[in-house]
């Protein structure tokens, strides 16, 4: 059959039409049901992402606190330091200090050398003065005072209610706040009863 010839009525009848088959329409999921694994892959590594984030955090503030807590105490040690480190140099001095008063107190001031020894004396005691070092208060009649004073003796006496100074035989000094050395005193303390009639025999 040519190209040219006509198609019948009956020839077009009897073809048959075949329909392009069609994809069903997606539908949700029914409930109940997971989602594929690549709907949950980027919610779960965000969450990860966040926790891991959380524990940098935690661990950064950590740190910060630990340095700033030994910046604190290295701070602290080192202004000690600078109060306190000259305490033992200044406790074997001491002596030497005790020693020129002495020859200060005994000296004649006539003496060519005394004038020179009271002026060591005065340039001594200002040097320990800058450097934080103070007397401790002790005289004689004051309280006596067992942090601060040191008894090498003591004498039972009837005119004192409390222990007090009957002599001081040593100077004691602090460094800044610190005690360097308690004072040495002979004290006085209240006699007992018996010896007080036995001193008074009058009551």
């Amino acid at each position: 059959m040519s190209d040219d010839t006509p198609i019948k009525d009956e020839e077009i009848l009897g073809i048959e039409f075949v329909e392009e088959e069609q994809s069903p329409p997606a539908t949700a999921p029914e409930a109940g049901t997971e989602p594929p694994p690549e709907a949950t892959a980027a919610p779960a590594g965000a969450e990860g992402l966040r926790r891991e984030l959380d524990e940098m955090r935690d661990r950064f503030l950590r740190t910060a606190a630990e340095m700033e807590n030994l910046k604190k105490r290295l701070q602290k040690e080192r202004d000690e330091f600078l109060q306190f480190g000259l305490m033992n140099f200044l406790k074997d001095f001491l002596p030497i200090l005790d020693n020129l008063k002495r020859a200060v107190e005994q000296g004649d001031p006539q003496d060519p050398l005394f004038e020179g020894l009271a002026l060591i004396l005065r340039q001594t005691e200002g040097l320990l003065a800058r450097s934080g070092v103070t007397p401790v208060e002790a005289a004689e009649g004051a309280p006596f005072d067992p942090f601060f004073h040191e008894a090498l003796s003591t004498q039972p006496s009837p005119t004192v209610d409390r222990p007090v100074i009957g002599k001081v035989l040593q100077a004691g000094y602090f460094l800044n706040s610190r005690l360097l050395r308690p004072a040495l005193v002979m004290a006085l303390i209240p006699a007992a009863k018996d010896e007080q009639n036995e001193q008074d025999p009058g009551h």
